[in-house]
């Protein structure tokens, strides 16, 4: 009877056994890897980040903010870290995201540092590594391209007095060993002078249109440049009527003719707009913006609804939102209202519902329009992903 029993048993079990086995294979294939889940902007507004001002070295973020007040010394021991612009990549096929934290401890400075941070194969986002970029700096962008984290701002000049920073500076960095190496470091003036009169300059900022620099100087009357589309020089004024007015492209490198008013600068940032965004038709001054995008971030992934939030200096407190698929089909046009018109900043904060029937790659613009003549002045441009909602 026994042996009868285990000439039955012996073969199930190794049935058993064989099953276990291939299903311990295909188990992985199946469940999704935790490790490889987009990172998202509020993910990184709760997260832990080492902070050497913070109490017990690490700045654990509530809405993208820490506050530590010592009691028995509040005057002098307050530490503040805020969280102010992200991006979103992936570094060895791993989904990442570059935060820019500003961090007060009372005095006259604000510092700011480079963060990586990257998913544990467990799912759980830590920070990897991070660089300082200095005080007192006024940032422009951060951005992926491939595993190079490029970060823009504009920062002091030896000569330089503290209300105007007068060096815009771009930085790439590669994550090597652990930590996050300057790769590249590119400076140039902030602010291109122009004296009065009729002049020539090269133009050595990113791409952007004639209308954009006429809306950043009052100053100048007039600029003429080349469009090799028409193949010809075009003048933009004005002094035009609207209906009249070119969109001329302006690249890095293009020659510009203008005409000044006044001596005047116009600030000049570095950083091209995202790859889904078109030409910039308003960037805010980087020296002193009305208009800061918080969230999203660039190349962060999101499905059902973008989430806006920022601070603006705009008229009436009105903020205007646009989102563009890559082909400029428009997937929203509406509008929030900050919590204090101009010329005070106000907090603003929306969720704006997209739908889309495929992953698409598109610009998220914040804005307002100008009280003079309608047009958009003050525009940020982010570049995202939509995903279809599941």
């Amino acid at each position: 009877m026994t042996r009868r029993l285990t000439t039955v048993l012996m073969p199930l079990a190794l049935l058993i056994a064989f099953g276990a086995v291939v299903a311990v294979g295909i188990m992985p294939a199946l469940a999704e890897d935790p490790a490889a889940a987009p990172v998202s902007a509020s993910e990184l507004a709760q997260l832990s980040y080492p902070n050497d001002f913070a109490e017990s070295g690490i700045a654990r973020l509530v809405g993208g903010r820490y506050d530590y007040v010592d009691l028995l010394d509040p005057a002098v021991s307050r530490v503040e870290v805020e969280l102010r612009r992200a991006a979103f990549g992936s570094i060895d096929a791993r989904p990442a995201a570059a935060v820019l934290l500003a961090t007060n401890a009372g005095g006259s400075g604000t510092f700011h540092d480079l963060h990586l941070v990257m998913r544990a194969a467990s799912g759980a986002l830590e920070p990897v590594a991070q660089h300082s970029l200095g005080d007192r700096i006024v940032l422009q962008e951060v951005a992926f391209a491939g595993e190079v984290i490029r970060v823009d701002f504009t920062r002091f000049a030896a000569a330089d007095g503290l209300c105007c920073p007068a060096l815009n500076v771009a930085r790439e960095y590669r994550l090597r060993d652990g930590e996050l190496e300057l790769e590249r470091a590119e400076e140039a003036p902030a602010l291109l002078a122009i004296p009065a009169g009729l002049s020539v300059i090269g133009w050595f900022g990113s791409a952007t249109t004639s209308r954009s620099i006429l809306a950043a100087a009052p100053a100048l009357e007039s600029v003429w440049g080349y469009d090799p589309t028409a193949a010809s020089w075009l003048l933009d004024s004005r002094e035009l009527p609207k209906a009249m007015r070119p969109l001329i492209p302006v690249e890095r490198g293009s020659a510009l003719f203008v005409v000044a008013r006044w001596a005047t600068e116009i600030p000049v940032p570095l950083l091209s707009a995202p790859a889904a965004c078109p030409l910039n038709p308003g960037p805010p001054d980087p020296v002193d913006p009305s208009m800061i995008v918080e969230r999203p971030g660039h190349g962060e992934v999101l499905s059902g609804a973008v989430p806006i939030a920022g601070r603006a200096r705009a008229f009436e407190a009105n903020v205007r939102i646009r989102i563009l698929a890559a082909d400029g089909a428009v997937l929203a046009d509406t509008f929030t209202t900050a919590t204090v018109g101009g010329p005070w900043f106000g907090d603003f904060e929306a969720a704006i519902p997209v739908t889309v029937t495929e992953e698409t790659s598109a610009c998220v613009q914040v804005f307002e329009n100008s009280a003079f003549d309608g047009s958009q002045v003050n525009v940020v441009q982010i570049g995202v992903i939509l995903r279809p909602a599941p």
